[in-house]
């Protein structure tokens, strides 16, 4: 699964890092990830941008990918 540390991409580039994962504590099953995203890059990520959890290459690595 998804670990701390693991990569986010934005656009193809890694813009930062995972921070932590917690299963929200409701009903609902959802998960939180919290990113530390570079400044530089947080201006360019819109609220309509939509967060996935992708696996990277063979080895089989889990990365946040955020959408433009």
């Amino acid at each position: 699964g998804l670990r701390n540390g693991a990569s986010v991409r934005f656009g193809g580039i890694d813009v930062g890092a995972v921070k932590s994962v917690q299963i929200v504590n409701d009903t609902t099953g959802r998960v939180e990830v919290a990113m530390r995203i570079k400044d530089e890059i947080r201006r360019f990520i819109k609220k309509d941008s939509r967060a996935s959890i992708e696996t990277e290459g063979l080895v089989g690595n889990k990365v946040v990918m955020i959408t433009m």
